[in-house]
């Protein structure tokens, strides 16, 4: 039995990162920020520092450094 409440794949069958989950949870399907949330600059911050991540670190894939 899985505890997510959530399936953690995109519209395509691939599995999505942390970060991909995030947003998507986080975000509505016009592609605002639920208000009232400090979501849109986590995943703001959160993308800059896997950017930092995936430069430093080019043996990892992109959904490894956002994992």
């Amino acid at each position: 039995m899985s505890l997510l409440l959530y399936d953690p794949e995109d519209k395509h069958g691939e599995e999505m990162s942390l970060v991909q989950l995030y947003e998507d949870v986080h975000m509505r399907k016009d592609g605002s920020f639920i208000k009232g949330t400090q979501a849109q600059d986590f995943l703001e911050n959160a993308k800059a520092k896997a950017d930092i991540l995936a430069i430093t670190d080019g043996s990892k894939s992109r959904k490894e450094v956002e994992n």
